[in-house]
């Protein structure tokens, strides 16, 4: 079959992404599979790829890097870097030494897309969603709705003398908050399209209701939303998160993992709340040291996650958030990118946005339309078109389109994509792996034998990947068996022995002592396996 034919500089609906993640794994079937994880309300199908070399076991024996993507509906940059990735690895299988390692050495789990439901309203409608919206019909609140029927729900503005945004008559189009000093121009009421609910005449809301952010409502440190916004009722509330959670929770296997974003191009690290104290301080410099190796192959500054945030900010606290609920709960090597947004393509780096100023975001909101005005072609901004509302007389419609604004220009994309590849690539060959070295069987007179081999972790972490992992409930560390036919007989070892976690780069010399029927010949198969690193298999064959 030949390779599918993706463009991944587009962003896709879930009905194309669907058939772009099938179109990979029929393409390589004896080494990608396609699974269905869960349901959103809507009943749209989340789905993940399972990438690995099967010459070297399944994807469940090995070590497993997972990569999810547009958490947030407007951050669709996440889906197609996903997809990218997965497409890379099966492609470059065979003709690149370095992802051929990986695959035999590791598996993929790949989600593009956990926000289903909110990408689609973010694709199709051009409306602004965080992951979900939970609209109510209150009395005197617009209500969205598609007034001019050109299947999209944008903006709306109208004059009002008391507006808090201005457009002046050097760009009419251009909205920008009030500063002191302002003088001219033109104030407006900035809002949804759609119609006031159960309207009395007098003043009016824009809409009303609740919103979920996905990256709130992970099982760490959770709030309620009083107290983190877009949180959830509780942790995992959501039929989306349940269904990511189950499947790292009953996928031990798995050793990292990475999120992707579109917030001001970065490669963050845990942790999310509490600063670089509330980590582990046998962790701290792993991570440290690698998120200056991710700044420096993607180019992005390397952060914390609670050092994300403007300079006149507070240090942030995320609670209920994926990097801490990554590694403080389940002790992965956990990471995500943000993969850059329409202000970084117009020229603003992220550290000069991190520093902005209200009269700094003025006039990078200035250059970023001059940017749009110059690739029209791009399509991020409706022009703003009269429309004679039933409610407010005289209105326009319009503005820019979220997943326009959330994301870099298209030209930037897929080498963006190419670089979070490599830094993904750099984090998965870190893994843990069992091996058996030297097994040897020593006759030691009347049908015993004395049977040897050494035991290591040949990876680059421990078993437990970090000190945070050591405890984590259903992540076994270094168990060693030994399977024998009938009528050997164990005179000293046991068959199934527990060595607990072990270091990178260690290794613990097993022996026992089998007793062989005379004139018999019996093959010892040694196991040795880890949760997160693996699993090794040595034969040896006693002669009686």
């Amino acid at each position: 079959m030949p390779a599918p034919n993706i463009d991944f500089s587009l962003f896709y609906t879930a009905a194309e992404l669907q058939r772009h993640m099938a179109s990979l794994a029929r393409w390589k079937p004896e080494m990608a599979s396609l699974h269905v994880i869960g349901k959103s309300p809507a009943g749209r199908r989340i789905l993940l790829l399972e990438i690995t070399d099967p010459a070297t076991g399944p994807a469940s024996a090995k070590p497993a890097f997972f990569v999810h993507g547009n958490i947030h509906a407007s951050e669709v940059s996440g889906s197609s870097s996903a997809l990218y990735l997965a497409h890379y690895l099966l492609a470059h299988a065979q003709d690149d030494d370095a992802t051929a390692a990986l695959l035999r050495g590791a598996a993929f789990y790949i989600c593009p897309r956990i926000s289903v439901d909110g990408a689609e309203d973010a694709l199709v409608q051009g409306r602004s969603v965080r992951s979900r919206d939970l609209p109510e019909r209150r009395k005197n609140c617009i209500w969205p709705e598609d007034l001019d029927k050109d299947g999209r729900i944008l903006q709306m503005r109208l004059p009002d003398p008391n507006g808090e945004w201005i457009a002046f008559d050097s760009d009419p189009s251009l909205l920008l908050q009030r500063l002191p000093g302002d003088e001219g121009g033109q104030r407006y009421r900035l809002t949804t399209e759609g119609l006031i609910h159960d309207w009395d005449g007098g003043p009016w809301n824009n809409p009303a209701g609740r919103y979920l952010d996905f990256n709130r409502n992970w099982g760490f440190n959770w709030r309620p939303p009083h107290q983190q916004s877009g949180a959830g009722r509780h942790s995992f509330s959501e039929p989306e998160m349940r269904a990511v959670a189950d499947f790292l929770f009953d996928h031990t296997n798995i050793f990292g993992a990475l999120g992707f974003h579109t917030g001001p191009a970065a490669v963050l690290r845990p942790p999310s709340a509490g600063g670089d104290s509330s980590m582990e301080k046998a962790d701290l410099p792993l991570f440290r040291q690698l998120a200056l190796l991710g700044s420096q192959i993607t180019g992005f500054p390397g952060l914390a996650v609670a050092e994300y945030r403007s300079v006149f900010h507070d240090p942030s606290d995320y609670h209920g958030h994926f990097p801490d609920f990554g590694y403080k709960a389940l002790g992965l090597l956990t990471f995500e990118i943000e993969l850059g947004v329409l202000m970084n393509s117009a020229g603003c780096a992220s550290s000069d946005i991190f520093k902005f100023t209200p009269q700094d975001l003025r006039q990078a909101e200035r250059r970023l339309m001059a940017w749009r005005n110059a690739h029209l072609e791009e399509e991020v901004f409706v022009d703003w078109k009269p429309f004679d509302h039933p409610q407010l007389g005289p209105v326009e419609i319009g503005g820019w389109l979220p997943v326009g604004k959330a994301n870099i220009c298209r030209a930037q994309r897929v080498e963006t994509w190419e670089r979070a590849r490599q830094f993904i690539f750099e984090l998965a060959r870190r893994a843990p792996r069992v091996e058996i070295h030297g097994l040897t069987a020593a006759p030691l007179g009347n049908g015993l034998f004395k049977v040897t081999c050494n035991v290591a972790n040949d990876g680059f972490l421990s078993t437990s990947v970090t000190h945070a992992g050591i405890n984590v409930q259903g992540v076994e560390g270094v168990i060693v068996e030994v399977e024998r036919p009938p009528g050997v007989e164990f005179i000293s070892g046991r068959n199934y022995t527990r060595l607990g976690h072990m270091a990178a780069s260690s290794r613990q010399e097993m022996q026992w002592v089998l007793r062989c029927p005379a004139r018999k010949r019996a093959k010892i198969d040694i196991i040795a396996r880890a949760a997160r690193a693996g699993q090794a298999a040595a034969a040896i064959t006693l002669a009686g």
